[in-house]
């Protein structure tokens, strides 16, 4: 397949393999790096990143396809993503659609935009909100939640709470088990 996504569109420009170049690419239309890259590429078209390539840095394009090769750093496609084998990312995308081959390795985290251009959704929650909400939450609790919670337990299969003494057991004994006060050995 990926000889085959290459082939419909002219290749405007191509950093080669054995070549390597750091510093800032804009371009138009679509340009395929098979050597070297670290900086920072920027385009409304389309980048592919060939099987030999090395790429390091921020990458915001139209469309970014990886045929294999290497590429680290973030990543902001306004259409696509596609990402083939044996192709390793490691960094965040931002796309609305994205496509991953099996046998790819992929190590970050993707979040997806409903529209074109639109700012990415996220449903994630920083640790510190998180941590900050369920403190919110646990401080509000009141005695109806408590009760609440307690008959999902019920439901749920946790043990009953006991309500009468255990067989055999006096008034007595019962209240010094709940109130876990200490009894003397033969004093009832």
């Amino acid at each position: 397949m990926p000889e085959d996504v290459s082939a419909p569109g002219e290749i405007h420009a191509l950093l080669g393999r054995g070549t390597a170049y750091a510093g800032k690419l804009t371009f138009e239309g679509r340009v395929r790096i098979d050597g070297t890259f670290d900086g920072e590429i920027f385009s409304s078209g389309t980048l592919i990143v060939g099987d030999s390539a090395q790429v390091k840095g921020e990458i915001d394009v139209g469309t970014l396809i990886v045929l294999g090769g290497h590429l680290e750093g973030r990543i902001h496609a306004r259409e696509l993503v596609e990402l083939h084998a044996p192709g390793k990312v490691v960094g965040d995308i931002v796309t609305p659609q994205i496509f991953i081959d099996r046998g790819v390795v992929f190590e970050g985290k993707c979040t997806m935009g409903d529209e074109l251009g639109s700012a990415p959704e996220t449903h994630e929650l920083h640790s510190e909100e998180r941590l900050l909400d369920d403190l919110e939450s646990a401080a509000t609790l009141t005695e109806a939640d408590v009760t609440a919670d307690a008959d999902v337990m019920d439901v749920v299969g946790a043990p009953p709470a006991r309500s009468t003494p255990p067989e055999g057991a006096t008034e007595l004994e019962d209240e010094a088990i709940l109130e876990d006060e200490p009894t003397e050995p033969g004093v009832v």
